[in-house]
């Protein structure tokens, strides 16, 4: 784990091309628009620090839930309720909108926990998700999976989401740009970790990293996009209207 100089060097240089995930700040704008169209009773499954809640519109009443194996010891949660995703501890129908921002990909059964965000979600309403795609592994043991897009879509069909829509997060090139930056960053902490006699190369390769974030923003404007290459998607969907005996069947 970074130390805590580290960790706030990072922080300091986020907003730079400096630091190896700057071009991640661009997905916040798909997250923002996605989230500024809700309203009502809004449930966040795997909320984290809430973080989403200050970028929710004031008509939304907001409700965090997150995993007590994870969220008191990795995430710093500050939920209303801890439980699992799988089993919620709401009546039927009880919201207006649910969100799952970087937590599908944590969950073991993340079948089971779409199903029971429809059982929870009112008629008609709103699931808006977010998943990577190409990224790391992050929190490790407990990134289990990587979605397709029509791997989404299956799975929401069979949960009882109907009337899907996409957003990609980065285009190609600037996903390649970010993995390699990544890739860079990495590498130089692991030979410093290891104490590496190829610590003479992390200065050129820490200069490359501004180099690779900037051609990447330039790139991916200038150039045309390849659709099959992304860090993430962000999904709206709406629940179904289903009759209690279809409704029983997705949640079996």
């Amino acid at each position: 784990m970074p130390s805590p100089r580290m960790r706030f060097l990072a922080k300091m240089l986020r907003s730079t091309p400096l630091h190896p995930q700057w071009l991640i700040r661009r997905e916040r704008l798909v997250f923002e628009k996605e989230l500024r169209e809700l309203s009502g009773l809004t449930l966040d499954v795997g909320c984290g620090d809430r973080w989403l809640a200050s970028h929710l519109p004031r008509n939304c009443q907001y409700v965090g839930v997150d995993y007590p194996a994870t969220g008191k010891t990795l995430y710093n949660s500050k939920p209303e309720i801890y439980a699992d995703a799988s089993l919620l501890p709401f009546p039927d129908e009880t919201f207006d909108c649910l969100l799952m921002f970087e937590v599908l990909e944590h969950f073991r059964k993340p079948g089971a926990a779409l199903a029971e965000a429809a059982r929870v979600l009112a008629r008609r309403g709103t699931l808006v998700l977010s998943v990577p795609f190409i990224y790391p592994l992050h929190d490790e043991p407990y990134d289990f999976q990587r979605f397709t897009i029509h791997g989404l879509v299956r799975d929401l069909d069979e949960a009882g989401f109907t009337d899907v829509s996409m957003s990609r997060r980065l285009n190609a090139i600037e996903t390649a740009a970010l993995t390699g930056a990544i890739a860079l960053a990495s590498s130089v902490v692991i030979a410093l970790k290891q104490r590496s006699p190829t610590l003479v190369l992390a200065p050129a390769l820490l200069l490359s990293i501004p180099v690779l974030n900037l051609l990447g923003r330039i790139f991916g404007i200038l150039m045309p996009d390849w659709p099959a290459l992304t860090n993430g998607y962000v999904i709206r969907a709406s629940r179904k209207h289903l009759g209690s005996q279809d409704r029983g069947g997705d949640n079996g």
